[in-house]
């Protein structure tokens, strides 16, 4: 423990080592060579704990008098605790055994800063082992006391290193990281850090950008210190990476000298590339929150008296970097940070934030801004409790009662609710009616299922989350929030894209009973399954060439549909009945095959009216699906059987279901029977043989004969493999699940979707663009790995309606979309996504569409964008289409009112253009904030998507939804990796799933 002028704190830091649960320790206290009564009170201590020794220096600084700890103890394990900093009382409980038991070199745990007031800041979370050193060539990421390591590790890797006046810690596990030592993680807090105001001086500032930038610089080379480096570190991290993590520190120097009285700007190195440094407005308000709560020991600091300054030394970084927006944006985000942790009791302005409080156990009031402030955050409380920040668009220097009311109650509203019950007593009765209610609906029963398939551990959370969710109708219907005036005209009256977004239900028909209603229902559209596609052709030929080389006399069609068949075996027979249960099908299969003479027609209903006479031929394919018992379709084969004339065939197609048998590739209908059972019914028939069958992944064709008798003596048929065709439509391909898909939705549910971020698919473009884009080969790559390993793709409806319902998708979901609208996803993209049967949604930009992407246009020759007449044929292909703004700017540099105009021109632009609705945002850049979330919702918006680079919940905010990016390079091992994985399901799930099985078979006899 080095302390140096530390009587202030010694004594509460040796005492929480002292209410250690763990009794087996010892303090070397060090002296540096202190001018306060720091000597006197190590010697009191040690003098009455034995376990406690002092060692007296002069004044080295603290990294000297931390190796001069180590000679001092021969302990296996070592602990750097500062004098002013504490520990948990299971600080040695927790971390011990991690290290004994499985001999490692060290351990680590989270810690967290901690102001004068008790106010908790920026929380230190170790690393994983595979991401330690790389973490550490650009960041320090835990603080100096949270490691509990093994002593003769640090004295090989050299100890502390007593040139560096600071960040010699970063330096130290810089190059634990580098060993091959063996360390392990907890992501419990146990470790605190003192914040304290006025602690640094106007050189520390200067001292830490130097001495950070030697850190960095050794990260980024071989480092002598570290005598056996695990090779993969050897070498250093990868140098092109150190621009950015230079210009970050300096930065990060650079607003600490504001925070102690300087400017900054002599700070920043001009040796650092700034332009190529990749600086993010995020990571930039971040960094400086972080300087200035470390710089001043404050949290709450007054940050009126360094705005200015901090916007001056923004506008040189801005100016460096070439970014014009970089300066607003930063700023923006800096005023959310800051009073993220603020508790004001008076209004406070900064920047282009009003912020102010209230407590939401009086009635809410309207809010009057001063001019100048075009966003109010407001700090919600219930008395003593605070709940966090709703951020609001200022309208004509005013903020509505009810907006803020209705802010509120969806923000926080679970989490008051929450609070008041907890808290018990008269407040919380006025929740008892409201919940009730909610128990008895539909939402709570669906939500009790989800809840009773999830594992013990995780059902808190969703409890939590399933309160959130009601929270808002709770708090209003209970009258724990309430306003002090009636709605005005600030109070947005919500479109009714908005309202049906918010009120959306899934509903489900289930159809039982396959009548002539149902079929002329079908047939109301013309084509409704797409004869003409390859697959269909393809499917076609196959049956025809399954007949023997001959000419038939008189044949029957069973469900000709609208004639598309009919064509191709009225050459084939002298006379030919083609039947339909749908007369529409019937008048519109007469018309197709007009130049046939030889064709009668009628209306047929298979179950109830009676074969019409005697054929040499009956071809009866794709609709024995639809029968609801295998027993029909039994009597139906028994009476093809009775009107087949002496040597009569019939001739079925029928494809496979994966619900049947859900381990393979099948088509993902409901039905009770495939083309397996069907031709199992056939065959067992009497006076019926199977005489072959043409078998495909996807469907079979059956060629039976009619026999005299019995057929049980008959040699098994011959089995020939056929191949479907290779390019799917999408309409064929999305009704495929692939590789077991069936079996996943048995067993499995995505509750965390991924939702993939696609921008080009093409093999050439802007050096600059590269991270951005996959060649048309490693989409396909990419693509065939979702289906290989059984994964079906959503839309966005299809993830609200689930979320709406508290509950995940069955099985392994997987969401596509593609910013910007480029020409090459229609090119390359859309084929390989009709191939495997995926959905998309592409968002765009219909200010440029058939244009191109200029926002690019830094970076060379902007890529084409797709006009309105290929959009709206990938809309009739299935692609579904959502907004991505009118003309792609950044949204959190806009007032307000631009913002409004980009969401509400672009949407109906869209929707003009393609007559759908549309009421799905993908943020440009991923930028986007509270209040522009709100006024997209405003504007008729459902759902936003983000760049978050996360998985979506199924708890996530509607216009909060998270998405990840693969990498052009990522293959089957990267995916593997990066997707997350399903919950897989409980016991109850199973036996549902048996269940349905069950009925299937019962169904089937």
């Amino acid at each position: 423990m080095p302390a140096y002028n530390a009587a202030l704190h010694l004594s509460e830091t040796i005492e929480s080592v002292r209410a250690q649960s763990v009794e087996d320790w010892e303090i070397v206290i060090v002296d540096d060579g202190s001018a306060d009564a720091t000597a006197d009170l190590a010697r009191d201590w040690a003098g009455r704990d034995s376990r406690i020794n002092l060692v007296q220096q002069e004044n080295a600084g603290a990294s000297a008098a931390r190796n001069s700890g180590m000679k001092a103890t021969t302990a296996t394990y070592v602990v750097f605790l500062d004098s002013d900093d504490w520990v948990s009382p299971d600080f040695l409980k927790k971390l011990l055994p991690r290290v004994t038991r499985r001999k490692l070199d060290g351990a680590f745990c989270a810690a967290v800063d901690v102001d004068e007031h008790g106010e908790r800041g920026k929380y230190w979370q170790p690393v994983p082992r595979q991401e330690f050193f790389n973490t550490t060539a650009h960041d320090c990421p835990i603080a100096v006391h949270c490691g509990l390591l093994r002593r003769s590790l640090v004295l090989e890797v050299g100890g502390w290193d007593a040139t560096l006046k600071t960040c010699e810690d970063w330096d130290l596990w810089q190059r634990l990281a580098r060993s091959k030592g063996k360390f392990a993680n907890t992501s419990e807090v146990l470790a605190f850090i003192r914040l304290r105001p006025g602690s640094l001086s106007r050189s520390a500032a200067h001292n830490l950008a130097a001495d950070g930038a030697k850190v960095i610089r050794r990260g980024h080379q071989p480092d002598a210190r570290v005598p056996d480096p695990d090779p993969q570190w050897a070498k250093g991290a990868p140098p092109e990476a150190m621009a950015h993590t230079l210009a970050m520190h300096l930065t990060w120097a650079a607003i600490l000298d504001i925070a102690t009285g300087g400017t900054g700007k002599k700070i920043l190195d001009d040796d650092c590339d700034f332009a190529n440094a990749d600086i993010t407005p995020y990571g930039l308000a971040a960094t400086i929150h972080d300087a200035i709560s470390h710089g001043t020991g404050e949290l709450q600091s007054d940050w009126s008296d360094y705005w200015p300054r901090i916007t001056d030394l923004l506008e040189t970084i801005e100016d460096r970097c070439g970014d014009p927006k970089l300066k607003q944006r930063t700023l923006r985000l800096l005023e959310t940070l800051v009073f993220r942790h603020a508790h004001l009791s008076e209004p406070t302005a900064i920047g282009g934030t009003y912020w102010t409080s209230i407590d939401v156990i009086d009635p809410i009031s309207s809010l009057d801004v001063p001019p100048g402030h075009d966003q109010a955050a407001i700090n919600v409380y219930r008395k003593d409790k605070r709940f966090g920040t709703v951020t609001l668009d200022v309208r004509d220097g005013h903020v509505a009662a009810q907006r803020i009311f209705d802010a509120v109650a969806e923000r926080m509203g679970g989490r008051i609710a929450a609070h008041v019950l907890r808290k018990k007593g008269r407040d919380a009765l006025p929740l008892m009616g409201p919940m009730a209610k909610t128990v008895f609906r539909r939402s709570f029963v669906r939500f009790a299922g989800y809840l009773s398939q999830l594992e013990p551990a995780s059902r808190r959370a969703a409890l939590r989350q399933f309160a959130i969710l009601h929270g808002e109708e709770l708090v209003k219907a209970s009258g724990i929030l309430r306003t002090a005036e009636e709605p005005d005209a600030d109070t947005p009256t919500p479109s009714p894209a908005n309202v049906m977004a918010k009120n959306r239900q899934h509903t489900v028909t289930v159809t039982s009973d396959y009548g002539t209603d149902y079929w002329e229902g079908i047939f109301s559209t013309q084509d409704p399954w797409d004869y003409t596609n390859a697959y269909e052709q393809t499917k076609y030929q196959q049956t025809i060439d399954a007949l023997p080389n001959r000419r038939f006399g008189r044949a029957l069609e069973l469900a000709c549909a609208e004639g598309h068949f009919t064509q191709l075996i009225a050459p084939l027979v002298d006379e030919l009945v083609a039947t339909d249960i749908s007369e529409t099908a019937v008048q519109r299969a007469a018309e197709a095959c007009s130049a046939h003479t030889n064709i009668q027609y009628q209306t047929l209903d298979l179950i109830r009216d009676p074969v019409p006479g005697k054929f040499d031929l009956i071809i009866c394919s794709e609709v024995l699906y639809y029968f609801e018992r295998g027993s029909e379709i039994r009597s139906l084969a028994e009476r093809l059987q009775k009107h087949l004339n002496p040597g009569g065939l019939i001739l079925m197609a029928h494809g496979n279901v994966a619900a049947i048998r859900p381990e393979e590739t099948g088509f993902e209908w409901g039905h009770n029977f495939d083309a397996r059972s069907i031709g199992k019914i056939f065959s067992d028939t009497d006076g019926l043989q199977l005489v072959k069958e043409f078998r495909s992944d996807l469907y079979r064709i059956q060629l039976l004969e009619t026999t005299e008798g019995s057929n049980t003596t008959v040699s098994a048929p011959p089995i020939i493999d056929i191949e479907r065709a290779e390019d799917l439509n999408f309409y064929v391909s999305s009704q495929i699940e692939w590789n077991g898909c069936a079996r996943f939705k048995q067993v499995e549910v995505t509750d965390r979707l991924p939702i993939l971020m696609y921008h080009r698919v093409a093999n050439e473009g802007n050096p600059g663009l590269d991270p951005y884009r996959v060649t048309p080969e490693q989409f396909d790559v990419q693509m065939r790995y979702l289906a290989d390993n059984g994964y079906h793709g959503i839309t966005l409806d299809a993830w609200q309606r689930s979320t709406d319902r508290c509950r995940g998708v069955p099985g392994r979901a997987v969401l596509i979309t593609f910013d910007d609208g480029y020409v090459d996803f229609r090119e390359h993209a859309w084929p390989i996504l009709q191939k495997y049967g995926f959905p998309a949604t592409v968002f765009v930009v219909p200010g440029l569409v058939g244009k191109a992407a200029e926002w690019d246009s830094r970076f060379g020759p902007p890529a084409p964008l797709m006009n309105w007449d290929q959009i709206r044929e990938l809309v009739a292909e299935g692609v579904q289409i959502g907004s991505h703004t009118m003309t792609h700017p950044l949204l959190t540099t806009l007032s307000h009112d631009e913002v409004a105009s980009e969401a509400l021109m672009s949407r109906t632009v869209i929707e003009q253009q393609i007559g759908h609705a549309v009421d799905t945002i993908a943020y440009p850049y991923g930028d986007h904030s509270e209040i522009v979330e709100r006024i997209f919702e405003d504007n008729g918006y459902a759902m936003g998507v983000t760049t978050s680079g996360m998985p979506a919940n199924v708890f996530d905010r509607h216009l909060r939804i998270g998405r990840m990016e693969l990498s052009p390079t990522d293959g089957p091992d990267e995916m593997r990796a990066k997707l997350p994985a399903p919950r897989q399901t409980n016991a109850l799930r199973h036996r549902r799933v048996a269940l349905k099985q069950a009925m299937r078979k019962f169904h089937s006899r």
